[in-house]
């Protein structure tokens, strides 16, 4: 596996993760 296709799919990825964490905080607080 190239680290510039590790690199590219980790940028895909981390939106996803974002809002997957920033749902959970907001579950958190509520």
């Amino acid at each position: 596996c190239k680290l510039q296709e590790m690199f590219h799919k980790a940028l895909e990825l981390l939106p996803v993760l974002w809002k997957k964490a920033g749902c959970l905080e907001e579950v958190i607080a509520s």
